[in-house]
């Protein structure tokens, strides 16, 4: 009689043989609970695709498809600087908002280098959070870039840390619009940024998934703004930074167009809303519109 073969893998977790822990379906359903289906599925649409999408990292710029890029980037800027004021808005993030103010009323810009979503409770239970005299009725999140770079290439940690903190947001600010803005990618071409870009892609249509079928939820796929081609926009990353993450000026000002279109297109769906905000922007002379207040933590 063969005996059982001594090699044989057997997960620690739930005693089935044949996987490890890692690869545990059990524990995966346990761990991502009711979004496990999701999250499965984007997971196996990657295993069925079976490499890298080439299109993803394929640098096929050229000099006219790269004055249609700065065209197409000076117009959605113009749109913004020409949008109506905010109003009731709170804006949190990382360093990708580092000089990013907006004009309205009741519109907070905080703002923390490094913050993640694992630990977005630092700036939810922050002074200038506490402070806030009025509910917003948008809450903008721009998060996630230092939660991949934490992950090592384990894109459904970060999946889970999103669920959780937007539940934390909507806990602060029950009945608020939740804004999610989708993570940015990287500058340049290295295998590591590859990688990272390609978790990146995974994450943000998770969080595209999450918020068409949460109430009150919004996302903002910046992808089509922040690649060209393919590759991360170098214009829109700052030249001096090695890492390939951080925003130029220009990189700024397109993330802060993103998200007032996101907000006023929000604030167009509900008419009764728009129709007083303007109302009240016309009423409001130039001079008495305030300037954000922007807190550095």
């Amino acid at each position: 009689m063969i005996s059982e073969c001594p090699n044989e893998v057997v997960c620690s977790h739930c005693g089935q043989s044949g996987h490890k822990k890692n690869k545990c379906e059990e524990l995966k359903k346990e761990t991502y609970g009711e979004y496990y289906e999701e999250i499965r599925e984007g997971l196996e649409e990657d295993h069925v695709s079976g490499k890298l999408e080439e299109s993803v990292f394929v640098n096929t710029e050229n000099e006219t498809s790269l004055e249609n890029s700065l065209f197409e980037d000076n117009k959605v800027i113009e749109n913004t600087t020409s949008a109506q004021s905010l109003r009731d808005v709170l804006l949190i993030g990382d360093s990708h908002m580092n000089h990013i103010s907006m004009t309205g009323e009741n519109v907070n810009v905080i703002q923390k280098s490094g913050m993640t979503y694992e630990c977005i409770d630092e700036l939810l239970c922050s002074k200038p959070v506490l402070d806030i005299e009025m509910m917003p009725k948008h809450v903008v999140v721009h998060l996630g870039t230092n939660d991949m770079m934490k992950s090592k290439g384990e894109p459904h940690n970060v999946q889970i840390s999103i669920i959780e903190a937007t539940g934390k947001v909507q806990e602060k600010f029950p009945g608020t619009n939740i804004v999610l803005s989708s993570i940015l990618p990287r500058k340049g071409g290295g295998v590591k940024i590859q990688e990272y870009n390609s978790s990146v892609k995974e994450v943000n249509k998770f969080m595209e998934k999450f918020c068409s079928r949460t109430e009150k939820m919004q996302f903002v796929d910046n992808t089509k703004t922040f690649l060209q081609s393919g590759n991360a926009k170098k214009k829109l990353f700052s030249a001096t930074d090695q890492s390939g993450i951080h925003l130029s000026e220009t990189g700024q000002e397109v993330l802060k167009a993103s998200f007032c279109t996101a907000i006023n297109s929000e604030f167009d769906s509900n008419k009764s809303d728009a129709k007083r905000k303007r109302d009240e922007d016309l009423a409001t002379p130039p001079s008495q519109k305030k300037e954000s207040k922007v807190y550095k933590q």
